[in-house]
């Protein structure tokens, strides 16, 4: 065929009314994000300086001193550490106490006056979400408090921990027996 005739034959088919057929597809293209909560190591906040903490080793943290020397009694402690975390669907805060307070390692014996554990106060800071969590020393056991989240949320989770002067589960100012006090705390972030 000649340049002439395939022209020829285009042109009668265009006048017929055929067009030259193209194929074409539609595709769909889907991702999904899973529900994902992250949260990085606690570190101190410079926010107010720390009372009687000598420092943020890993995930413990040391009070310098528990007792005061004179009285043998609770010494004030005040901390705020902060985790950045962010969740990208509601969800739950928990915080968690192991003991319900800073409870005494067994290493004497008990004394009739004597405390063995000490109580403390955490308020908690989460996207525009604040509580307080009391770990309230009366009987050793886990203590917990869960907070609803509805939405995303991105920042820092906040506790800002007080340990009262005198502060113990016996009446105030009691003396403390000798020992290491402590207490483990959870900080969580799950679905609701």
């Amino acid at each position: 065929m000649t340049k002439a005739s395939l022209l020829m034959t285009a042109a009668l088919a265009t006048l017929a009314g055929l067009t030259p057929a193209f194929g074409a597809a539609t595709y769909t293209v889907i991702g999904s994000v899973p529900q994902l909560c992250t949260m990085a190591d606690p570190q101190l906040l410079n926010g107010s300086a720390p009372i009687n903490v000598t420092s943020l080793t890993g995930n413990s943290i040391r009070i310098t001193q528990l007792t005061d020397p004179a009285t043998m009694a609770t010494r004030a402690a005040s901390f705020d550490i902060g985790f950045t975390a962010e969740c990208n669907y509601a969800h739950r805060l928990v915080v968690e106490s192991q003991n319900n307070g800073l409870w005494r390692s067994a290493l004497t014996g008990e004394g009739q006056g004597f405390a063995d554990a000490v109580p403390y106060t955490a308020v908690v800071r989460w996207g525009d979400t604040t509580t307080t969590f009391r770990a309230d020393a009366e009987v050793r056991q886990i203590s917990t408090i869960t907070v609803p989240v509805n939405r995303p949320t991105q920042g820092v989770i906040e506790l800002q921990f007080q340990i009262l002067a005198g502060a113990s589960n016996l009446q105030s100012f009691s003396p403390l027996l000798a020992g290491t006090y402590s207490d483990i705390i959870r900080v969580t972030v799950e679905p609701q």
